[in-house]
Order: C-alpha cells, then structure tokens, then sequence
C-alpha cells in the first residue's frame, strides 16, 4: 500500500496540529516550550500555526525532546530525509541498553530471521 504523499502545505499543517496537540495534552504553554527549548515563542506558535514548511531539523528535535516525543517520528513527519546509517541498530542497541557484542548479534540474527519469513516491505 503506498503512503499518501502531501504537499509542503499539508506536511506543515499536520506537523503543527501534532506538535500542538502534543503540547497542549502535556499541559505547556507556548511561553514554557519556549524556556525549555530556546525556541522563540514566536518560531513555535508559527510552527503550530504550519506557516513554517521547512523547520529546522535541530529545532524539531529540541521541541521533541521537550515535549517526550519520538524524535525520528516528528522529522519525518516534517518531510525531513533521514539517512541509512550502518551501524545505527549497534550502536543504539549499545547506547540504550549497554548490551554486549553476543546480545546485539543475537538481535540482528531475530530480525532477519524475521524479514526471511514475512518479506521485505
């Protein structure tokens, strides 16, 4: 199934709906976001407000951060391109759960184990 494609306009809208529901359910003002991120209030009511089709990859990563969102979720979801980086899953894997060499090829083994049985998308 393909995923719809949209347009600057429409990624930038669903970008600031999101970013701003998110916000508002963890209970921060524009104003907080702001201090905690270094953002100008400014900067982050036009990015709730989708005026901005471009923002800055650092800024959405501050703002994800702030608000406890998946970072890599709210870059794509703002059409940012996210290289493949080899050696990404082993380092992620060693950073966030200390996990050893044996552990770590144990894990990789699963999920091509997996993609073997059910295909590549």
């Amino acid at each position: 199934m393909n995923k719809p494609s949209f347009d600057a306009s429409e990624r930038a809208r669903a970008l600031g709906q999101y970013m701003s529901a998110a916000r508002q359910e963890q209970g921060v003002s524009t104003r907080n976001l702001a201090t905690m991120t270094g953002i100008t209030r400014a900067a982050i009511v036009r990015i709730e407000a989708g005026e901005v089709q471009q923002p800055s990859a650092d800024n959405l990563v501050r703002l994800a951060r702030a608000l406890e969102l998946n970072e890599l979720e709210v870059l794509q979801l703002a059409g940012v391109t996210i290289p493949h980086l080899e050696g990404s899953l082993d380092v992620m894997l060693r950073a966030e759960y200390d996990l050893p060499p044996e552990a770590i090829a144990l894990i990789k083994q699963n999920i091509q184990d997996v993609i073997d049985e059910y295909g590549q998308p």
